[in-house]
């Protein structure tokens, strides 16, 4: 698998829809359950908007969000300043690319949620970035993935196909459009989408933004393969975030949770 430069997949326009693009909120409810109890301090990777590090943060976690989309990271600061001040001392934000990050700090979760990985298109550098996460875990502590399961069937029927998608929008009055189309490299494991998402107020439209990305998917085994490779070892696997079920052809999430 060639070697992809990382870049963030929501800037300007996309950052301020991504709460309503993403308004799911099972993988969260999973995260709480999972860190429950939990003394420890927490690294989420990608943290975006703060969609799971704020409701962390009010549990009583104390966490550290690292992003490299900057317009995400402000929308997240903003988001945060309306917190108390005792939630506001729990949260550490930091821009840069995840595999720049090194602090002295060791961390009893580190989450990487939302299909993270699948940013790290090249094998190099995902073994790159479990190597650090390795080194980032403390003794004992766990590495929790959620990543989305390939549906070979639908992307073979999709493949290349354009989509519209609508959502409402944040804004009173206005709605979101978001269309998209991917193309899949089966051989290579890479998906390449192009994304158009508008903003609109009855026929007009108010706001436009688009985007290209690339990103790998993965199935079972190649993520036990460079966790693995990295020194993590898989404590405990489940093909979904609501059930403890085993990871099948049919399953729409793989949760794995590792540690060193």
């Amino acid at each position: 698998m060639a070697s992809h430069e990382y870049r963030p997949e929501h800037q300007d326009v996309f950052a301020a829809f991504y709460d309503a693009l993403h308004p799911e909120a099972e993988d969260l409810d999973f995260f709480r359950q999972l860190l429950a109890g939990c003394k420890g301090r927490i690294l989420e990777l990608g943290s975006g908007t703060g969609r799971i590090l704020l409701p962390l943060a009010r549990d009583g976690h104390h966490v550290t969000g690292v992003e490299q989309s900057g317009h995400m990271l402000s929308i997240c600061r903003a988001k945060a300043a309306q917190e108390t001040a005792a939630v506001r001392r729990r949260i550490t934000l930091a821009e840069g690319d995840v595999r720049q990050y090194w602090t002295e700090e060791r961390y009893a979760f580190i989450l990487a949620p939302c299909n993270f990985l699948s940013y790290f298109a090249g094998s190099d550098d995902l073994l790159r970035l479990l190597e650090i996460i390795a080194g980032l875990l403390a003794d004992g502590g766990c590495f929790a993935v959620v990543q989305s399961m390939p549906d070979l069937q639908w992307m073979t029927a999709n493949n290349g196909r354009t989509h519209e998608v609508q959502f409402p929008s944040s804004t009173a009055g206005c709605g979101l459009l978001l269309r998209f189309s991917v193309h899949y490299d089966f051989a290579e494991q890479l998906e390449f989408s192009s994304i158009e998402i508008e903003e609109y107020a009855g026929e007009r439209v108010i706001h436009r933004g688009t985007a290209n990305t690339t990103m790998a998917f993965f199935f079972p085994e190649d993520l036990r393969v460079r966790f693995a490779q990295a020194g993590l070892g898989v404590a405990a696997e489940r093909g979904s975030l609501t059930e403890d079920i085993p990871i099948m052809d049919k399953s729409r999430e793989m949760v794995f949770l590792c540690n060193k």
